[in-house]
Order: C-alpha cells, then sequence, then structure tokens
C-alpha cells in the first residue's frame, strides 16, 4: 500500500499516473465511488471526499479503511490535505477533518510508502524503517493519545504492515 498526500492541485494524482503507467480510467475518484464495496481499481483518488460520503451515510470510515487495506494490501491512495488551516464553524466540517485525518494516519502505519506532494515535487514521508510517535488511529476516544509505531519494511511476512507498541 502507498499513500500520497498533499495540497489541492499539487500534482498528487499526475504523479501516481506517470510512475505507474495506469490511465485515469483505472482510478477510483473518492467523490463517487461505491460506498458498499471496495473498489477494484488500482488506485483510490480523493480519500478524503470518500470519508466524507461516509461519514454522512452514517457509516464508520475507520471500519471501510480497514478493510480496504485488509482487501486491498497493494492499493495506492491519494489524499488532499485537509487539516490545516482555520477550524471549520460547522461541527461535521470539524467531525469530517478530524475523521480524514484519522483514515490517513490508518492507511499511512500500512503503508511500505508515504509521500507529500508540493508543487509537484514528493517527498519521502516512509519508504522503509523508522521510528517515531504518531497518534494512534485505532484508539480515536483517547484525543491527544500518542504511541510508539514501529514501520515494518515490507516483506513477505508482513507486507507493509506496522506494529503498535503501547
Amino acid at each position: 500500500m502507498e499513500l500520497i498526500v498533499g495540497g489541492k492541485g499539487q500534482g498528487k494524482l499526475d504523479l501516481v499516473l506517470a510512475r505507474t503507467g495506469i490511465s485515469r480510467e483505472q482510478v477510483c475518484d473518492g467523490s463517487n465511488c461505491p460506498l458498499d464495496r471496495i473498489p477494484d481499481q488500482p488506485v483510490v483518488n480523493r480519500l478524503h471526499l470518500l470519508v466524507r460520503r461516509l461519514l454522512e451515510d452514517g457509516q464508520d470510515p475507520l471500519v471501510y479503511i480497514h478493510r480496504l487495506i485488509e482487501e486491498r494490501p497493494d492499493l495506492i491512495v491519494v489524499s488532499d490535505e485537509i487539516g490545516c488551516g482555520v477550524v471549520p464553524v460547522s461541527g461535521f466540517e470539524r467531525e469530517w477533518r478530524e475523521a480524514a485525518g484519522r483514515a490517513c494516519c490508518l492507511v499511512a502505519c500500512h503503508a511500505c510508502r508515504v509521500e507529500r506532494i508540493i508543487a509537484g515535487i514528493p517527498i519521502m514521508i516512509k519508504g522503509g524503517v523508522t521510528i517515531g510517535d504518531f497518534f494512534d488511529p485505532a484508539r480515536p476516544d483517547t484525543g491527544q493519545y500518542r504511541t510508539k509505531v514501529h514501520w515494518a519494511h515490507r516483506s513477505a511476512a508482513l507486507p507493509g504492515r506496522c506494529r503498535l507498541l503501547l
């Protein structure tokens, strides 16, 4: 699994398409993909909009993301960063922003590669073995709870997975 994040219009999807040779027709768009099944396309674009639609439909986005990770470990996920800037007045907008961030954390935890794209330039965040402190997306009720995360190197035994060291 790979996660590509960045601001709107930074060239995230173009970079993925150029690297992989995948066409736009092979990309699942989070703004209109089906919510009742895991997409079978190799790329999910606009994860943040998929999270919004799941919330509007009354579903838990993290449950969907867990299924996505289990059923499609080879997936490339692309998402806009929406957590920066002014805090929205609307309660739903704040909930969406929080849920999108937690969804990206969960995908990043299981991804073998995470990149941030700025002005079309990729910046590697994760691509091997690293140790650091990150929010535990599996514990959304704990607020600022932090946990040690060990990024496991991609291997046959543990493909792109991580262990949470509590």
